[in-house]
């Protein structure tokens, strides 16, 4: 969760990988990369479903 939120917190993935220790940067994009990108889904998905009347976009 950490990790988590550090990524949706826009930390370089760098930082994140040295925070928790890991031997390469690879290793955290290999785990933390999925995450990025569902929440990139997620926010695509509801500004495309959900319109809220009047605004145009949630986020």
């Amino acid at each position: 969760m950490y990790a988590t939120i550090l990524v949706e917190q826009k930390v370089p993935l760098i930082k994140i990988s040295a925070l928790l220790g890991h031997a390469s940067v690879n290793t955290t994009f290999e785990y933390y990369c999925e995450v990025m990108d569902e929440n990139e889904r997620i926010l695509t998905f509801m500004n495309h479903t959900f319109i809220p009347e009047g605004s145009g976009t949630i986020c």
